[in-house]
Formats: C-alpha cells, sequence, structure tokens
C-alpha cells in the first residue's frame, strides 16, 4: 500500500465516527448540564431523590419538549455543519453545546417551583455553562501549544543553522559541529 493511500483511509475511517460522536457528545453535555442545574432548582423545590436521579439519566428527553420546533431546526443546522466542516471547532461545539443546554432549561425550568428556586436554578445553570465553557478554552490551548516546545527547539535549530551558512560555513563545517 502506498504511503499517500495509507495516509488517506487513515484519515478517512479517523474522520467519519469523529463527526458523529462530536456532535453527539455536544447534545449529551449540553443536557448534562441543564439537568443538573434543573435537579438543583427540583431539589429546593421538594422532590424526591429518585426523581433527581431520573431526571440526570433521561436529560436528553429534556429535548424533546414544545421547544422542539426551534431545538430541531438547531439540531439540523448543527449536523450539516459538523458534516460539512474540514476541521471541527471547539468553539462551535461550545456553541452548540450552550443551545442545547439553553432548549432543554426552557422546558424544564416550569417544574421548579417559586422564585427563590428558579434564581438559583438558573445560576447554577450559569456556574456550569461559564465552567464549560473554561473547560472547553484550556482545552483548546493544551491542544494548541503540546508541540510548543519541540516547535521552538526546531526553530531555535533552524536560525543556528541559517545563521551558519549566513556567515559562509560549508556543509562539511556544519556536520563538524553536530553532536556525535
Amino acid at each position: 500500500m502506498s504511503p499517500d493511500l495509507e495516509a488517506i483511509l487513515k484519515r478517512y475511517f479517523w474522520w467519519v465516527p469523529r463527526r458523529p460522536a462530536f456532535y453527539f457528545s455536544a447534545i449529551w453535555v449540553g443536557t448534562q448540564i441543564a439537568a443538573y442545574a434543573l435537579a438543583v432548582g427540583i431539589y429546593l423545590s421538594g422532590a424526591k431523590p429518585d426523581e433527581i436521579v431520573h431526571l440526570i439519566l433521561t436529560s436528553p428527553a429534556l429535548l424533546w419538549s414544545d421547544w422542539l420546533c426551534p431545538n430541531g431546526c438547531i439540531l439540523v443546522l448543527a449536523a450539516i455543519r459538523f458534516a460539512r466542516l474540514e476541521q471541527l471547532s471547539f468553539h462551535g461545539w461550545a456553541i452548540f453545546t450552550g443551545l442545547q443546554a439553553l432548549c432543554a432549561m426552557a422546558h424544564g425550568i416550569f417544574e421548579v417551583k417559586g422564585p427563590k428556586a428558579v434564581a438559583i436554578t438558573w445560576g447554577v445553570w450559569v456556574f456550569l455553562m461559564v465552567a464549560m465553557a473554561y473547560g472547553t478554552w484550556f482545552f483548546l490551548q493544551w491542544h494548541r501549544n503540546r508541540w510548543a516546545t519541540e516547535i521552538a527547539m526546531l526553530k531555535a535549530a533552524n536560525a543556528s543553522r541559517a545563521a551558519r551558512l549566513h556567515s559562509g560555513a560549508s556543509e562539511e563545517d556544519e556536520e563538524d559541529h553536530r553532536a556525535p
């Protein structure tokens, strides 16, 4: 198998399963954020622990609500976007996750009773959204900087080689300067 064909097949077989995983993970994380925020509000409203556990375990069901029409449009547009992009974007994932969390919260907030419980529920939701955004940002920074040391070493080696070549040293002199 030629190296080019092998690289193409590796890229394709990594590309295909990654798209749905990226899409469904955003839906799952968004509904989990809403479920945990709603769990706090429902607990403050006097719900039983088994109702809270049921809410958290069935969090994607929060999307099946009166908000299905606008959320259905968001789901379809996101599916098209994630399928068509050359590179998957962490920013796009975070925005899509936030929209899913908002749609799930819009459905479940009516189960929370009392203005204090509603305010605390929205506060927990905002806190979890900020935590998700910072986590995504830190992951993005780690992803961008994981090769920074190696790139800096390569740039330094290239700069020293360019300086030696510019000063008139020949390739034989350069080989003499290399470590054995």
